[in-house]
């Protein structure tokens, strides 16, 4: 018998599935590292977040539901725009 999995509305995580902030710094210092991405400012970041933060779909504390990103993430890359089909946020 398979358990039912209950995945609140996000792209396939589990409700306990949670992303630490250390793990979202990881992600950025390779990104850096790497060299062919260039990150926003800290006050387009705060911008962003701000907007991404009080989006109807945003999941979960570090998730868009439109496209499965974490958004603390996406919105440091300058090359990223908000993936809200037809009506980026930012």
């Amino acid at each position: 018998m398979t358990p039912e999995i209950d995945t609140v509305d996000c792209k396939g995580c589990m409700p306990n599935v949670r992303v630490t902030q250390e793990s979202i710094d990881r992600v950025l210092a390779d990104i850096l590292r790497d060299g062919s991405l260039t990150l926003v400012s800290d006050d387009e970041y705060a911008r962003r977040l701000e907007i991404c933060t009080q989006c109807d779909h945003y999941c979960c504390g570090s998730t868009c539901m439109i496209c499965g990103c974490f958004v603390q993430i996406r919105a440091k890359i300058a090359q990223k725009h908000c993936a809200l089909p037809g009506a980026a946020k930012w």
